[in-house]
């Protein structure tokens, strides 16, 4: 399980570095409709990644 974490923090850390937006990106998780927001941001930013 630890082996897993780690490797999900290294990906994000590299996600972050390649889109500036996502280390700015600082939204209040209140309800379920802004965790779909900042989840939707996080798929489109790796989708783009995929892509380039």
């Amino acid at each position: 399980l630890a082996q897993v974490r780690v490797k999900s923090e290294h990906a994000m850390g590299y996600i972050k570095g390649r889109f500036a937006s996502l280390r700015g990106l600082r939204q209040q998780i209140d309800d379920s409709n802004d965790h779909e927001c900042a989840l939707a941001w996080v798929k489109v930013c790796i989708i783009i990644h995929t892509l380039v």
